[in-house]
């Protein structure tokens, strides 16, 4: 629903990227209750889905979450019997996180309702509109991630005013 007395294309963007937000983790979340999965656990099993055997630490980075969150979720998925982790055997210090192939069926399902879901989501956009929102939404996330470090540097205040 636009908001009050404008359209969507005068909104906020602050305010559409929440309303966006808010709405996909609801949508997804209910989605996503029959197989008891949230949505961080669905996106990591996809992303594994998409990418292969990867590492934690390389897990973590295409997922955009710290360490520790990841490693939480992969312990998580590890104990449900929906990924493995194994040694590498190209790097004997470092393991690789792999679905569990025991679970294919489930995996399957899940990857069907996700691929139904992202398609409803992007129903009405052309190639190059989403090539260009992929575009916009990574300025953005660049953006946000520099005042993250400014703010954390102390360059920035609460609100996002550079300190006088």
């Amino acid at each position: 629903m636009p908001p009050l007395g404008s359209s969507f294309a005068q909104s906020n963007l602050s305010l559409l990227i929440m309303t966006a937000k808010r709405q996909i983790k609801q949508l997804g979340t209910a989605g996503l209750k029959r197989f008891r999965l949230t949505d961080q656990q669905c996106l990591l099993l996809e992303t594994l889905r998409e990418v292969g055997p990867v590492c934690l630490s390389d897990l973590a980075t295409e997922l955009r979450l710290d360490h520790p969150t990841a490693s939480r979720l992969v312990h998580t998925l590890e104990e449900r019997a929906l990924l493995k982790v194994r040694l590498d055997p190209k790097h004997r210090r470092r393991v690789l996180i792999h679905l569990d192939e025991d679970n294919q069926t489930f995996l399957d399902e899940l990857h069907h309702i996700v691929q139904t879901y992202r398609s409803r989501l992007e129903a009405g956009l052309t190639e190059e509109e989403k090539s260009t929102l992929r575009a916009c939404l990574g300025k953005l996330v660049t953006n946000l991630d520099t005042m993250e470090q400014d703010l954390l540097a102390g360059r920035i205040g609460s609100v996002g005013q550079p300190l006088a």
